[in-house]
């Protein structure tokens, strides 16, 4: 059993509080200027309103999007050395690890996938074709499409590479018990989803 179904995580938490605060008739929710510690006869503190919350903030004033903005800046970082080799690069990288598993996707579903613009993904494609990592041919009932596959160059790269940037992404996350991993991908789906009801691309990429 996951660690998750054996605790109630923060977020979790916080909403049965206030469940269990407006089911109470006749209790009127506290506002957070009503005393210095919030809910004092209780010991629960009242939660500020959405626009005014000071939890997206981390010790050093940056905004949780800031956070993984910084994460995904230092995961690209770790990561270029890993796959700098024979003309590949960190963009190419999402390439090759998608075409791995999805070989002869048209460059629209390809783009898609990698989470750019499909005229962003024409140059990238311009250079890994030069460089003998792919190849593009015209779809078969569509002309109009062309469909990217892999060369033997791109997998045999794409297959030296692989276990190193596990070996990478494994090592992101030492020390971090299973409950705490469990928790952060709970925060993460639910941030999304509330990204995603806000007008956000729920379109998905391929894990490293």
């Amino acid at each position: 059993m996951k660690a998750q179904s054996r605790m109630q995580t923060a977020p979790d938490a916080a909403q049965h509080r206030s469940e269990q605060q407006r089911a109470r008739p006749g209790r009127r929710p506290r506002a957070r200027g009503d005393g210095a510690d919030g809910d004092t006869r209780s010991g629960q503190h009242a939660l500020p309103p959405l626009d005014q919350d000071p939890r997206v903030f981390d010790g050093m004033g940056r905004s949780l999007a800031w956070v993984i903005r910084d994460i995904h800046r230092l995961f690209t970082a770790t990561l270029q050395p890993l796959v700098s080799r024979e003309g590949v690069t960190v963009c190419h990288w999402y390439y090759l690890r998608i075409l791995s598993e999805h070989d002869g996707l048209t460059q629209r579903e390809l783009s898609e996938k990698v989470g750019v613009h499909p005229n962003t993904a024409v140059p990238a494609l311009d250079n890994m074709e030069k460089h003998g990592l792919v190849k593009r041919v015209r779809h078969a009932s569509d002309r109009r499409r062309m469909c990217v596959h892999l060369t033997p160059k791109g997998r045999r790269l794409r297959n030296e590479m692989i276990p190193d940037v596990k070996a990478m992404v494994y090592r992101s996350i030492a020390d971090l018990t299973p409950a705490e991993l469990d928790t952060f991908f709970k925060v993460m789906n639910r941030i999304e989803q509330n990204l995603v009801a806000e007008g956000g691309d729920s379109g998905r990429g391929i894990e490293w």
